[in-house]
């Protein structure tokens, strides 16, 4: 398997992932959340695909803006399901890690990239790699925090604002 078909699968996997995730949320937020990293990794794997027949283009993303204003709305109302499911919990670090692995990945590829324009594909699917590695790394600190909270008995964990 070549670079290019492993990372495909990556991508499909990706998705496959955070669709069977939005389908277990109750949530709107969450289920649209996790719709919306599906179909970023869609984008990825037609990048890819891309990538493999030498046409070297990406769609555009505006997933953080997106993510930002279902935040706000979550944040306003918070998901009871959210809060209280381990097991979801549990999904998210498994998910963190996997787009952590995928940055790293596409690091590396842009390492040893032939062009300079697989150069920058490459570097352009980490960063986005390492965005939804930081939106889920958000995801398991609102899960984490009550439980922190109710934890610390000396509350000396208290963030300035």
């Amino acid at each position: 398997m070549d670079i290019y078909d492993f990372a495909m699968q990556m991508e499909q996997d990706g998705e496959r992932f955070y669709r069977t995730l939005a389908d277990s949320v109750p949530d709107k937020g969450l289920k649209s959340i996790f719709t919306t990293l599906a179909e970023e990794e869609l984008k990825h794997f037609r990048t890819i695909q891309r990538m493999k027949a030498n046409t070297f283009s990406m769609e555009d993303s505006s997933l953080l803006e997106g993510i930002k204003s279902i935040f706000k709305v979550m944040q306003a109302n918070p998901p009871k399901e959210f809060l209280k499911e381990e097991a979801q919990e549990k999904a998210y670090q498994k998910a963190r890690e996997l787009e952590e692995k995928s940055w790293k990945f596409y690091e590396d590829c842009a390492k040893k990239a032939s062009s300079e324009q697989e150069t920058a594909l490459f570097e352009r699917l980490a960063a986005e790699e390492q965005r939804h590695y930081k939106i889920l790394d958000n995801m398991v600190e609102l899960i984490q925090r009550p439980k922190t909270w109710l934890e610390d008995a000396e509350i000396t964990h208290l963030e300035d604002y």
